[in-house]
């Protein structure tokens, strides 16, 4: 397949899809992002004439100015009332805005679903797919008539609107959860939005590296290390969500929360006319063991043959239960190892540049919390990374912090705390806190008077407490064969796991070995044999295909044109099928690009790269050793499965890869490493499948997904014509 197949497209096929080039947003909003309009200075007739002020006493900035008292914090109360079902109701006046929000947050155990991993998040979406007299359709134009916004989960649900509305809301919410009713479109809908989001997840490490993790720290049994996969989320059926709703989605195990311009008669009223009808149950209760850290570091890969960086996750366990006294002590030592400009920060980026940043993490859990370290980082710099990250754990358990670092991360708290009370949201919150974890009523507000109490030994007595650094997982998502072998010192056993990205074991790719009489020839023989033939592909005069995809609601379509003999082909990348984003076209040796920007001539390697996809099928030219930079270049496993791959390294660094299933013969995918806009290498592939027969014999793949970090979108063939009749006057912009 021609230029629609080339790798150079790819990058700028997503740049077009997110409306960045073509249309000269991407200049704009770049020029956006770094200049604002700044007022014109007061002529000096406008200048006022302020009074000369007092001679004082010279400051002395050597000397730093003594810590204040903690402030006493001082908010609104929350009124408080139960319904006879057991809905907890808070509310928390605010009449500065017309507005009104609604947070609903169910409190039961974790729930382990096993091959049905997925059944509550499609449950949480599935409240607002209808109910029993209206339709989604008929849900969404009521809640869009309101001026409102509302969304569900698994977990409870959020809403707003204007004041006046807050009557019609609420009876929408009561509607909802008194009288819900899942369809099996909604579902279906909700299922192929899930297992799409899943595809994208596969194709972007930092998705990878959130996926496994947990698998890694809480073990597949713990409802925290489940992980979602297409056979379970196609195995849930309509009857399981119902089924899950009854068991847990109960007023008996919910807080309610109302922030706003309402006051408590109209607020009591409207939960009990539309909640109040909302039927009670025993909802189940569940136990686990509580899961332990690795004896020593144990060294994970998640193998991505072609990454340029290694996504780094280093992690614990810990106890770390909401209210705990432990809580504030704990964040001040975390804020101070891993927050912007603090110390992981200072050390990978600043000091070293291995990363555009590396940072910390701490959470809370009634069950399990976790602690987590993480960077991205250059290949070729991983182990020196993953020794920073330690030598950083480390000193601050070893060492006390400075006074002066302690009082300024103390300050910054303080004042993140305080600006965080100016939204009653967070203050409704705190309540909520204070009686679902049953913390003390003065836990919140004594925080800053106990932020103001923690000194150098609770932030070293914490960081032992929750950094393991001798106990820890290290996982990377990376070149395996590039960054593993100076990683194995670093485990405690000398030995590396290597996981894919569902969490279950996988082979070694570092092992891996193609057969023996395995060549760069006898892969593209398999190739075209698999295909079709040398016979059949060399009476192929020409190709004409078009492929669509969806994006945001729109259709894009990219239709090409080629010819063999003399080589020329033309590609079309139009939106909607009127709006032409750009044009590319190889003619007499020549190519040329057309956009909303202008025309250009291409040349250098690029050209010789288009000369080379403008054939029908490359694979032939390469065969015959058209191509003298093509090598072969090794074995990597896709989809569980023992591909050879192809590279093909420009002379500006750029790499390109083919890569051929083994067994099956066929193309499956092609990956790019380029230089993005932004400098960084941008590692962009191209999946292919759905190989079906074209005409005379010949197949080619009617499916091709185009992925680039966490975006991806799907083509599918909706045209291919065999030797359509060509001349030079189909070669046009």
């Amino acid at each position: 397949m021609a230029s629609f197949y080339s790798e150079f497209k790819i990058f700028r096929l997503f740049l077009l899809m997110l409306g960045l080039v073509g249309t000269g947003l991407w200049n704009d909003s770049v020029l956006a992002q770094g200049t604002k309009s700044l007022p014109k200075a007061k002529s000096t007739k406008e200048r006022k004439t302020w009074p000369t002020p007092e001679p004082t006493a010279p400051l002395d900035r050597s000397v730093r100015p003594a810590a204040g008292p903690a402030p006493e914090i001082r908010w609104a109360e929350a009124e408080r009332w139960e319904l006879p079902n057991g809905l907890k109701v808070f509310l928390v006046r605010n009449t500065k805005l017309p507005r009104v929000s609604v947070s609903l947050v169910w409190d039961y155990d974790p729930v382990a679903e096993g091959s049905k991993a997925g059944v509550s998040a499609l449950t949480g979406e599935m409240i607002r797919s209808g109910t029993r007299d209206k339709s989604k359709e008929a849900l969404d134009e009521a809640i869009d008539g309101l001026g409102a916004t509302l969304s569900t989960s698994s977990n409870g649900l959020y809403a707003s609107c204007l004041s006046r509305n807050t009557a019609p809301l609420m009876g929408l919410i009561g509607e909802m959860l008194t009288q819900p009713a899942y369809r099996a479109p909604e579902l279906e809908r909700l299922r192929k939005q899930s297992i799409s989001g899943l595809e994208s997840e596969q194709t972007n490490a930092e998705s990878v590296a959130a996926r496994v993790l947990p698998r890694l720290l809480y073990g597949s049994n713990h409802p925290y290390g489940e992980i979602q996969t297409q056979k379970g989320l196609e195995s849930i059926q309509l009857q399981d969500c119902e089924n899950f709703r009854d068991r847990y989605l109960r007023p008996n195990v919910a807080y309610l929360a109302l922030v706003g311009d309402i006051d408590r008669a109209t607020a009591e009223s409207l939960t009990r006319q539309h909640l109040g009808p909302w039927a009670a149950a025993e909802v189940p209760t569940h136990k686990y063991p509580v899961p332990t850290n690795p004896n020593g570091v144990r060294v994970v890969m998640v193998d991505r043959p072609l990454a340029v960086q290694t996504v780094i996750r280093i992690a614990n366990t810990v106890q770390l239960v909401p209210g705990s006294p432990d809580y504030i002590p704990s964040s001040v030592m975390n804020t101070i190892l891993g927050a912007s400009d603090a110390r992981l920060f200072d050390n990978l980026r600043e000091t070293h540049g291995y990363t555009y940043g590396a940072y910390s993490s701490l959470t809370k859990d009634p069950l399990v919390g976790q602690f987590r370290a993480y960077a991205q980082v250059r290949n070729a710099v991983t182990d020196s990374a993953i020794r920073e990250f330690f030598y950083e754990l480390n000193r601050i358990r070893d060492t006390l912090v400075p006074a002066d670092e302690l009082q300024g991360v103390q300050n910054y708290l303080n004042g993140t705390f305080s600006i965080s009370l100016q939204n009653p949201q967070t203050v409704a919150g705190f309540y909520i806190d204070q009686e679902r974890y049953r913390m003390s009523p003065t836990y919140y507000r004594n925080y800053l008077q106990d932020l103001a109490q923690v000194d150098q030994e609770a932030v070293q007595s914490m960081a032992r407490k929750m950094i393991q650094p001798g106990s820890c997982v290290v996982l990377c998502v990376g070149k395996g064969s590039e960054i593993a072998p100076k990683l194995r010192a670093m485990d405690s056993d000398g030995m590396i796991e290597w996981m894919d990205w569902n969490g279950e074991t996988a082979p070694d790719p570092t092992a891996l070995k193609l057969p023996e009489g395995t060549t760069l020839a006898s892969v593209l023989d398999k190739y075209i044999a698999k295909t079709g033939g040398t016979k059949n592909w060399s009476k192929v005069k020409g190709l004409r295909t078009t492929m669509a995809a969806t994006l945001q609601g729109m259709n894009l379509e990219v239709t090409q044109t080629q010819r063999n003999k003399p080589a020329a082909s033309l590609t079309k990348v139009r939106l909607n099928s009127s709006m032409e984003l750009s044009s590319d076209l190889f003619l007499n040796g020549k190519m040329s690009r057309k956009s909303m920007q202008g025309t250009k001539e291409v040349e250098g390697e690029e050209l010789a790269h288009e000369a080379m996809e403008a054939t029908v099928l490359p694979e032939l030219l390469w065969l015959n050793g058209v191509h003298s930079k093509l090598s072969l270049a090794g074995a990597v496993m896709v989809d569980g499965q023992l591909c050879a791959k192809l590279d093909w390294k420009f002379e500006n660094g750029t790499l390109e890869s083919h890569v051929y299933n083994l067994q099956t013969g066929l193309k499956v995918q092609s990956i790019r490493v380029s230089k993005g806009p932004d400098g960084k290498d941008a590692l962009s592939t191209m999946a292919y499948d759905d190989y079906r027969d074209l005409g005379k014999g010949l197949q080619i793949p009617h499916k091709v997904k185009i992925s680039m970090g966490p975006e991806s979108i799907e083509f599918n063939l909706t045209e291919g014509i065999l030797n359509p009749r060509l001349s030079d006057a189909d070669f046009k912009h």
